[in-house]
């Protein structure tokens, strides 16, 4: 939900479009202050559902070749429902939907989509009391319509205060049976968060004041209402081996008026450099949201890089030109003689040489020779 650092909180006992509010002073938690001191991430290998990375054998993160690169994409976008998104809402049911599921189906054919909405837990100050966790919109299908009509029927209100359930329904969207995720090894895991608020988590400074029990790791899939209610919201370390675990990349969209210094934008951007993603995964979009797939296919065009070889012409080589160098000859030789570096001159019989300038070293009967 939109905020300053004073907004207008909601009381809990409301309905939709009570004119009773009270005026509240929040901070929101700083997310980025209570993970570690990371950086930007300069190199990420394939993601794979279900493996743990540290144990997975040599060679199970290699690269698609080209053959393979157009493997299909399972979407799911978490929607934020809150008050401040109705315009964002209305954008991504007229134009976004249609551009998006027509421009990924092009280069991933196969690729199936589906929602997932968000708003806050129904206690005060965290949510409206008609707010809920999360809900499951359109399961993922090949359908667009589905997905098209899923947004029709969602409406954008409540969220009471600044941070928003962005952990809670990933977890819900990654540990459900509802949204149905591909089986298929090649089907490869997007989670799109469209938000303009950063998350609620565990030890953020509403922990204690609620009086709910730590979240326990696990989306209880029949008792949702439930849990939501009684447990609060999941640790950062949760959600990120979460996502290890499930091999899903998670895109982050995030509306920020102040994107550079802006409490929604830094959250997001610190939090996955946490989960150990480029800073890619994490990009500004227009307050409607009008700019949602131009900003999704640069994201998913990083994901091909990641996963896939990009074979390249390479370039052609040229080799120096060579001089032959002139034959050795032997050196020219004069009468007495040798052209062979041998002492004797015999290791060289070819060559005709007057020996008896050496009688000396040939030992021979030069008197007693016959005339020619």
């Amino acid at each position: 939900m939109r905020s300053l650092t004073t907004i207008s909180i909601i009381l809990a006992s409301c309905e939709v479009d009570c004119t009773d509010q009270q005026n509240s002073t929040y901070e929101p938690p700083a997310i980025w202050e209570k993970l570690p001191e990371v950086g930007p991430v300069e190199h990420m290998e394939p993601k794979r559902p279900g493996m743990n990375r540290a144990a997975v054998p040599r060679g199970y993160f290699d690269k698609r070749t080209s053959e393979d690169c157009s493997f299909p994409l399972d979407v799911l976008i978490l929607q934020d429902a809150t008050d401040s998104f109705s315009d964002n809402i209305e954008s991504m049911k007229n134009t976004q939907l249609s551009l998006l599921t027509q421009g990924i189906l092009a280069e991933h054919p196969d690729s199936r989509f589906g929602v997932v909405s968000f708003k806050d837990k129904p206690v005060y100050p965290l949510g409206n009391r008609d707010d809920y966790c999360q809900r499951f919109d359109a399961s993922l299908s090949t359908n667009v319509d589905d997905v098209i009509a899923a947004y029709g029927n969602i409406v954008s209100y409540g969220g009471a205060d600044a941070p928003e359930n962005q952990f809670g329904a990933l977890f819900a969207a990654l540990q459900s049976d509802t949204p149905g995720w591909s089986k298929d090894p090649v089907a490869t895991k997007l989670v799109v968060i469209s938000t303009d608020a950063g998350p609620h988590y565990a030890g953020d400074s509403h922990t204690e004041d609620m009086g709910m029990r730590p979240f326990g790791g696990v989306f209880q899939e029949g008792n949702a209402a439930e849990q939501c209610l009684q447990e609060y919201y999941p640790s950062p370390e949760q959600v990120k081996n979460l996502i290890a675990s499930t091999g899903a990349y998670v895109a982050s969209l995030v509306y920020d008026g102040d994107w550079n210094n802006g409490w929604p934008s830094k959250s997001w951007i610190k939090f996955n450099q946490y989960i150990d993603q480029k800073d890619a995964f994490v990009a500004p979009q227009a307050p409607d949201s009008s700019d949602f797939w131009s900003r999704l296919a640069a994201i998913i065009a990083t994901i091909e890089d990641i996963e896939c070889i990009h074979e390249t012409t390479p370039a052609p080589t040229t080799t120096p030109a060579t001089t032959t160098p002139p034959a050795t000859l032997p050196p020219a030789t004069t009468a007495g003689e040798c052209a062979c570096p041998c002492e004797d001159c015999t290791c060289c019989p070819e060559v005709i040489i007057e020996l008896q300038h050496k009688p000396s070293k040939l030992h021979l009967d030069i008197e007693n020779a016959p005339v020619a």
